[in-house]
């Protein structure tokens, strides 16, 4: 559903490789998050459907030894922008996820990254930008910040769904 801009990057390193090539890799979509990707793709006349059919996940179970055949596995950091994103779009996301990252019965290390987009959602600031991973070489920080900022408010929608499902199982 989209590339982040270090792997375009990376693309277009592998790819072109000479620095006086005139071949250039462009993403269009690489200022929004993935809402707003799903959003343009909504625009372009894809369906709800269409966009809950596609695959994001970093461990897709069907990819696993004895796994379902289950595209998205639900826990994992792609799957979690991925639900965030359809939720923004759509309003709801009707994928079939192998597991909810919230659910109690969860391995730990399965609901590594739900505890760690938690933890992350809790505080971000500017300097969290400057200091993380290097941006693209034509990234504004303050635009990256921006994005960020708009990332994390369609991911916090995740954790009022959690609160509302943990409501639920504990009435």
């Amino acid at each position: 559903m989209g590339w982040s801009p270090r792997c375009r990057d990376r693309l277009a390193e592998d790819t072109v490789g000479d620095t006086e090539s005139t071949v250039q890799v462009v993403n269009p979509l690489a200022r929004l998050t993935k809402g707003e990707v799903c959003k343009v793709g909504r625009d372009a006349g894809l369906t709800t459907s269409d966009l809950e059919s596609t695959l994001s996940c970093g461990k897709p179970p069907s990819r696993r030894s004895g796994g379902p055949p289950i595209a998205n596995c639900g826990v994992c950091f792609p799957c979690l922008v991925r639900r965030s994103g359809l939720l923004h779009a759509n309003g709801t996301d009707g994928t079939r996820y192998e597991a909810l990252p919230w659910a109690d019965d969860l391995p730990l290390d399965r609901s590594a990254d739900w505890r760690a987009l938690q933890r992350w959602l809790g505080r971000y600031t500017l300097t969290d930008v400057l200091t993380d991973p290097p941006l693209p070489p034509d990234m504004d920080p303050v635009v990256a910040f921006d994005l960020i900022r708009h990332g994390r408010k369609e991911l916090e929608r995740l954790l009022r769904i959690a609160a509302v499902a943990e409501a639920a199982d504990a009435a």
